[in-house]
């Protein structure tokens, strides 16, 4: 499992580092917070989210839903609401 994230992190940089046009993991037609709106603007960013995207999906699988689910809602729950930072 943490082979695959592994991986799975290294082929993103790969991608980005050959300039790869890289589009967020979610439809950025959507976005209506300003975290999903900087991420749509940036090909960097967005390559990013994608590749975050793929690591949570790969360790969701093998590590079955319920503990990355808790994870990720306390990581939703401890992030700034205001958009600070972005």
């Amino acid at each position: 499992m943490l082979l695959k994230a592994l991986l799975t992190i290294c082929l993103c940089i790969v991608l980005h580092s050959q300039g790869y046009a890289a589009v967020a993991s979610f439809d950025c037609k959507k976005a209506s917070t300003k975290i999903e709106k900087t991420i749509c603007q940036d090909d960097f960013v967005a390559g990013l989210d994608r590749c975050l995207s793929g690591v949570y999906h790969v360790i969701k699988k093998n590590n079955g839903d319920s503990s990355i689910l808790k994870s990720q809602k306390i990581w939703l729950k401890n992030r700034p609401e205001n958009d600070e930072g972005v």
